[in-house]
């Protein structure tokens, strides 16, 4: 009986060389085999080259293995973890040959297991045992110590300096009795560094630590990168792969570059139209977003003839870190210009930003595209209650709006000499509002009397008593016939 033990990394297929020599004076023909596994989890055995009988299957009564208990025992297996090539092997005296024991877990765990070797000595036609070996292997998974587990890098800008590379070690100890082969991998701008100072754009980086053994190792951050001056915060990994093994570590690696920066609520401002040779105005907030002081001043980018269109204030400032300002641009509409321009925000040792401009200028001029249509009462009244008509003509027309008219109720509202006049007065009154329907009737003052004298009769309300009074139209014009406008609803004006 043998004995064996081995020590390897899981997942890595391990291999232990031997030699056999055949001391004796007859040939054997050797076969290897696991003890405690069924022969179909062996290779069939061939017909012997020496005889014409096949060669018998190597299978010995289950024997009890040792029991292992803890986190290292090892699961009922279907196959063998240990295998010896070549399994066959046919040695004549004084011979020797080279065999290779070789053994594969996925997993974390000690394998014991036997092998044996029985075999046909010299022309016997019967199988005998002839060793036994037991081997014990650890599998273990690659276990190094990576110290710290987050490396953090901060820089500002200096006014009037560059930003340089900044260096962090990383210290990696093999705390197994392993050697230990690994791959490093980073993003950029980060790069691995054998020694702080001297940059490297390498991105990876190959190492072998011995069993106990220790090495730094030198992350480079470059903030170089950020070629636009704007803040960033970089948030990458450190891989560790071993090779030979799935396991994988990770460091995280945090940077963070600041230069004064500002955030705007807008980036573009559109006034509108305005009425010719008129001035608008608008306003955006600007906020000091970084953690620096931040100083500023606004040019535009235009043609030298539109430099009197735009303006902004203030036309510099300085913000404290988390500070806002409003910021006011104007626009002067001078007659009949479309213009579009560029503000620029030039921030010391910062980024420039641009807010776009845009503003027109024209005249105010609409039409209308109706102007007498013929309704009969009942249209009129469901098309705009007398009520409201009274309400509003009572509240926008006044007596210097229609001097040759006064305001009474019913819905002949306005009284002037002619329809085109009647129409001037109404635009006049109702200059602020957008819509406005306006109907040209002609009627006589008696006719309307009659009307009145009709509608008191029915509500019982009448008094022959009551006297004719004038109207002022009656009275202004001194005929008895009248134009009437009449106030129903709402149309739009159209433009010209």
């Amino acid at each position: 009986m043998s004995y064996l033990c081995l020590c390897s990394i899981s997942h890595d297929p391990y291999q232990y060389p031997f030699t056999l020599t055949n001391l004796g004076q007859r040939t054997h023909r050797l076969y290897w085999g696991t003890d405690g596994f069924s022969p179909s989890d062996k290779a069939h055995v061939r017909k012997s080259p020496l005889s014409r009988t096949s060669l018998p299957p190597i299978s010995v009564p289950m024997k009890k293995t040792a029991v292992v208990s803890g986190p290292w025992a090892s699961p009922p297996r279907r196959k063998p973890v240990f295998s010896i090539s070549p399994p066959r092997v046919e040695l004549y005296p004084g011979c020797s040959v080279d065999m290779m024991l070789s053994g594969f877990s996925d997993s974390s765990e000690v394998v014991r297991e036997r092998l044996e070797c029985r075999g046909i000595v010299g022309n016997q036609g019967c199988c005998e045992h002839i060793m036994s070996v037991d081997v014990t292997c650890r599998f273990v998974a690659p276990m190094i110590s990576i110290e710290p587990k987050q490396l953090n890098f901060y820089i500002d800008k200096i006014p009037g300096t560059s930003p340089t590379p900044l260096y962090e070690k990383l210290v990696l100890k093999n705390i197994s009795t392993l050697t230990v082969s690994m791959e490093m991998y980073v993003m950029v701008p980060f790069s691995v560094c054998d020694t702080p100072g001297v940059y490297s754009s390498s991105t990876s980086k190959s190492m072998v630590l011995g069993g106990g053994k220790q090495a730094e190792l030198w992350i480079c951050f470059n903030p170089a990168f950020c070629q636009d001056r704007v803040s960033r915060v970089v948030h990458e990994f450190l891989e560790v792969r071993y090779h030979g093994h799935p396991h994988q570590d990770m460091v995280e690696l945090h940077a963070e570059v600041h230069f004064p920066n500002l955030h705007f609520s807008t980036d573009s401002v559109d006034f509108g139209c305005v009425l010719n040779c008129t001035e608008t105005q608008r306003e955006i907030t600007v906020t000091n977003c970084s953690p620096l002081p931040v100083s500023y001043r606004w040019t535009f980018l235009m043609e030298q003839k539109h430099r009197y269109m735009f303006d902004v204030l203030p036309i510099y400032g300085r913000l404290q870190p988390g500070e806002q300002q409003p910021i006011t641009f104007s626009f002067y509409g001078h007659s009949y210009v479309s213009r579009e321009v560029v503000a620029q925000c030039h921030v010391e040792e910062g980024p420039t930003y641009e807010v776009k401009l845009r503003g027109e200028a024209s005249e105010l001029t609409y039409g209308l595209d109706l102007t007498h249509v013929d309704f009969d009462s009942a249209s009129l009244r469901t098309l705009l209650p007398e009520q409201l008509l009274v309400h509003v003509l009572a509240e926008r027309l006044q007596s210097r709006d229609c001097r040759s008219g006064a305001v009474v109720e019913g819905l002949e509202s306005l009284y002037t000499s002619s329809p085109s006049k009647t129409l001037q007065v109404i635009l006049k009154a109702f200059d602020d509002r957008k819509h406005v329907y306006v109907v040209d009737v002609s009627d006589s003052y008696d006719a309307m009397k009659a009307r009145q004298t009709a509608k008191r009769e029915e509500e019982g309300k009448y008094d022959h008593r009551v006297q004719h009074k004038q109207t002022p139209a009656q009275m202004t014009s001194g005929v008895s016939t009248f134009s009437a406008c009449l106030v129903l609803g709402i149309v739009e004006f159209l433009p010209v």
